[in-house]
């Protein structure tokens, strides 16, 4: 079974034992890219904190009105280096994953002011508060979070913004590298480019707003659409690189 079918195998296990035994249920952390497949009915997606870019499913019954009961199945751990350095996303994940923690219980991990915050499962936050003691060369302390939705959390992206002939995903590509679209469609064909995670040759596709490009070797980004028309008449568009 291939990693999209099997993970969506475990969705479908996770919905049918909502109805079956009529509770709430909890699925691990989605990635931005696989979220625009889920399609189950009465669910609800967190990640702990508003604009939140990883994710828990949450699958309701028929009872529940809201998931906000259900928000605290996230945990946040405050990671504060000895030395101040609010050290990169990679470092942090590099460390705790050390540990022997999986990915799909992992969060985003954010920084604020002079320390990070890593989103987990609420399961595992225990584990970490105690056994993440260094980053990088950087020895830290972690504490729980009481209340992480007051935390001011940054997001992790970078806006750019510029003007393309048409919203097609080669002009997208073109844009991004810097390239030609000649050179962008060739990329497409050799496979280096993800719409929502899935793999695309057509380079005459036209992108939607909301959707997540990845370009091996370049990165991830979300396209938040046209806005308005250059004097050229070229179409204004933004995205966001996740940084």
């Amino acid at each position: 079974m291939d990693e999209d079918k099997l993970f969506y195998s475990r969705l479908c296990d996770l919905d049918r034992k909502r109805w079956d035994k009529n509770v709430p249920v909890c699925s691990k952390f989605v990635g931005i890219e696989q979220q625009a497949d889920i399609k189950f009915k009465n669910i609800e997606m967190w990640g702990g904190y508003e604009g939140a870019q990883r994710k828990i499913v949450i699958f309701l019954p028929d009872w529940a009105e809201d998931a906000s009961d259900f928000y605290d199945s996230v945990s946040a751990v405050k990671i504060v280096s000895s030395d101040k350095t609010v050290h990169d996303h990679r470092d942090y994940l590099g460390s705790v994953m050390g540990l022997g923690v999986k990915r799909e219980v992992i969060g985003d991990i954010a920084p604020v002011g002079e320390y990070a915050v890593m989103f987990c499962l609420k399961e595992i936050a225990p584990y970490i508060k105690e056994n993440l003691t260094q980053v990088g060369r950087s020895s830290v302390t972690c504490s729980i979070i009481e209340n992480p939705q007051d935390e001011e959390i940054e997001q992790n992206y970078r806006e750019i913004t510029g003007t393309v002939s048409s919203c097609r995903i080669d002009c997208i590509v073109s844009f991004l590298k810097g390239t030609s679209r000649g050179k962008a469609a060739e990329m497409l064909k050799s496979g280096l480019v993800k719409i929502n995670a899935k793999e695309t040759q057509d380079a005459s596709k036209t992108l939607r707003s909301g959707d997540i490009i990845s370009v091996r070797g370049l990165g991830k980004f979300i396209f938040d659409g046209e806005g308005g028309k250059s004097k050229k008449g070229r179409s204004v568009i933004t995205v966001r690189k996740l940084v």
